[in-house]
């Protein structure tokens, strides 16, 4: 969502399945990994359209065979 030209925020959801077969030891327990996730993201715009920064707040659920978290990203948005 777009609150100005200059700062907008939204949520985002996403998800990891693996789906080929698996071999070794998680072949016994069907270890496919598996990872849902939902995040808050914001950017500001010091030069709208070509500058900006951004921040990211992210929590994984429902997590099989690998590790679970949150995390808090930042970063410049460039565009060129």
């Amino acid at each position: 969502m777009a609150f100005s030209e200059r700062f907008m925020c939204g949520v985002v959801a996403g998800g990891i399945w693996e789906t080929g077969d698996v071999t070794g030891g998680d072949a016994m327990e069907d270890g496919r990994d598996r990872m849902m996730n939902v995040a808050i993201d914001a950017s500001y715009w010091f030069i709208p359209g070509k500058l900006g920064a951004m921040v990211r707040a992210t929590q994984e659920f429902q997590v099989r065979d690998r590790f679970e978290g949150r995390t808090f990203t930042t970063g410049v948005n460039f565009i060129f």
